[in-house]
């Protein structure tokens, strides 16, 4: 246990400190081309909610004036550059209700005033914030649920649908930053509808609930860090651990970081995983595929039994196929005996994956895929120096390794690289989409880019 939490505050300081040289140098990112936008905020009028010594028969422009319950906050009428702050050390049970539209230049922003923790927003059914609006900066609270409706037949596991930040449809151009967001089904919700929206340095942890939970075999469904239905959304930066189920009757226990079901064109980079089952699923239905989603200098830790990195799908899968995904520069580090990286299945090829420049750590398999993808520049390997490449009608690059990565420390949760690593200098550039690994360091240091998500330097 005493390891488990010095893994997970590593991680959590070392993305503060990326999150702020990111905020830093967001002009840089902008120039490699990629999507990561991060609003200003231009004045407008203040609105302020304080749940002890606020009234809703107050006017709310001033601390000393404020209101006080949620159901008067989703009542204002703000406008663009307009603020709605939450006093800190306070706490409201319900729903907030982030309905307004912004600017570009000018967006509403949500968020918090005062001394003391986060403003905490708890037990909201179905969602704690319900995300409509436009152009809104969402900052700084946490959302929580507490345990609710347990199955006494499967150790009290939480069942229904909790949805800690909901993006709904119509929701666009919104930005959730430094958020933690606990206890519900899905943390973090991104719908079919609501598109162009970011996500970026929040804490999702403990999204332990089940949407459905049926003795039936293969029917459990649920415990997500956040899923994605929408399109054209970025996530970034944050930290995403054990958003696990307790309890599942099927064969292992439902967990996902963050679940992609006819998600197009997201961009999800620069995060942390921790002890999540699996990183990402993809999936689409029969008139919405999963397609073009990228991912790019994540890392992925997990001991869970049969974790996954990435699970892809063709088209003899009736959840396939999920076109043109792109993996590239994760570090991924899977320690059960189960555990598989990257799974490739239902008619695998070069249209639905393409994975480069990847370090993939796997007990059972480093990758399965029962067809030809476009793999080249990845480095497998497990803890008996034998890892398991499974590729079905087609056999691995040239350009790829068996060979041990040589990462600093994994037990203190330091997947940087030790000098003389396989992984230095061992990238192919012309999928290069970054200008900086997990930790903000420039990329390349040296003669080309290294492998993984940290730069050796």
């Amino acid at each position: 246990m005493a390891k488990h939490y010095l893994l997970r505050g590593r991680c959590a300081l070392a993305l503060l400190a990326a999150l702020g040289a990111l905020l830093a140098a967001a002009p840089a990112e902008a120039a490699t081309g990629r999507r990561l936008f991060l609003p200003a905020i231009r004045g407008g009028a203040s609105y302020y909610v304080d749940c002890v010594a606020g009234s809703d028969a107050s006017p709310g422009t001033d601390p000393g004036l404020a209101w006080q319950s949620l159901a008067r906050a989703n009542r204002a009428e703000l406008q663009a550059g307009d603020q709605l702050l939450l006093r800190r050390g306070c706490a409201w049970a319900g729903t907030l209700a982030a309905r307004w539209s912004g600017a570009a230049a000018r967006p509403v922003l949500i968020g918090a005033y005062g001394d003391g923790p986060a403003p905490r927003i708890l037990n909201g059914a179905p969602q704690g914030i319900k995300v409509t609006g436009a152009y809104q900066l969402i900052e700084g609270l946490e959302v929580h649920s507490d345990p609710f409706n347990p199955d006494p037949g499967c150790a009290n596991q939480p069942v229904g649908w909790r949805i800690g930040v909901d993006f709904q449809p119509g929701a666009a151009h919104n930005t959730l930053r430094g958020a933690t967001v606990s206890g519900n089904t899905a943390g973090v919700r991104l719908a079919r509808g609501a598109d162009h929206n970011l996500v970026v340095g929040n804490t999702i942890v403990d999204n332990i609930g089940m949407q459905i939970l049926d003795p039936a075999p293969g029917n459990d469904l649920g415990a997500w860090g956040m899923v994605v239905n929408g399109s054209d959304n970025e996530i970034a930066y944050n930290y995403l651990a054990r958003n696990n189920a307790i309890c599942s009757y099927d064969a292992l226990a439902a967990g996902n970081a963050i679940e992609l079901y006819q998600a197009q064109r997201s961009l999800i980079h620069h995060n942390v995983s921790v002890e999540n089952k699996d990183f990402s699923e993809l999936g689409g239905s029969t008139n919405v595929k999963a397609a073009d989603n990228v991912f790019a200098y994540n890392l992925h830790i997990s001991s869970q039994p049969g974790a996954h990195f990435l699970i892809v799908r063709g088209a003899g899968s009736g959840w396939g196929p999920t076109w043109r995904t792109v993996a590239y520069n994760n570090t991924v580090y899977l320690t059960s005996p189960s555990s598989e990286a990257v799974v490739c299945h239902a008619g695998c090829g070069a249209d639905i994956l393409t994975l480069r420049n990847n370090i993939l750590w796997a007990e059972k398999k480093a990758i399965y895929a029962d067809g030809p993808l476009a793999e080249g520049n990845n480095l497998y390997w497990n803890s008996a120096g034998l890892p398991f490449v499974q590729l079905l009608g087609s056999s691995l690059s040239a350009s790829s390794r068996k060979a041990d990565p040589l990462f600093a420390n994994p037990a203190a949760g330091d997947f940087h690289l030790r000098a003389g690593s396989p992984a230095i200098d061992a990238g192919d550039a012309s999928v290069a989409g970054f200008g900086s690994d997990l930790k903000q360091v420039a990329v390349p240091q040296g003669a080309g880019i290294d492998l993984g998500a940290y730069e050796w330097h």
